[in-house]
């Protein structure tokens, strides 16, 4: 919602002065920022909210990075399916690198990409159907939902024993 709210608040400013880019980086600074203060107890064990970054930041980065790519290249609709399984399968990878465990990363890549993209686009059309700003928050609390769903599945696959 945090992130979100940078778009449904201040989108019109970050328009006028950095574009759409300078709006994304907006939300991601600010995502990545927020995310560790309430995700960290993903991570099992001690030093839990730093070894959260060390695990979140390259694989949201990767994702951001893929999903502007595809985006930005394709726009809506193609470019959005496009950017969600590319952001998706790059988020899942990225983490399974990080935690160094690659078993159930197929598995793991079809969960995330289904409730990443299920909260993304029942988000898109809630937004439609509210418009303004409150719509906008909407989204983001729909796709929150969605894309918190699956990273909490991606980081109990990665540790669960025996895994």
């Amino acid at each position: 919602m945090a992130a979100f709210s940078v778009w449904a608040l201040a989108g019109k400013w970050f328009h006028a002065k950095s574009g759409e880019a300078g709006l994304f980086v907006a939300c991601l600074l600010v995502f990545l920022g927020a995310s560790g203060c309430v995700l960290h107890r993903l991570v099992r064990g001690p030093r839990s909210f730093f070894r959260f970054y060390s695990i979140f930041v390259p694989a949201f980065v990767a994702y951001a990075v893929l999903w502007c790519v595809a985006w930005f290249t394709l726009g809506f609709g193609k470019g959005e399916w496009t950017a969600s399984l590319a952001g998706s399968i790059a988020f899942v990878a990225m983490t399974a690198l990080r935690f160094g465990n690659y078993r159930g990363l197929a598995v793991a890549c079809v969960v995330f990409f289904c409730l990443h993209s299920a909260g993304y686009f029942l988000g898109s059309e809630f937004m439609r159907w509210m418009k303004g700003s409150g719509g906008q928050l909407g989204w983001g609390l729909i796709y929150g939902f969605g894309f918190g769903a699956g990273m909490g599945y991606v980081f109990y696959t990665f540790q669960r024993p025996g895994n």
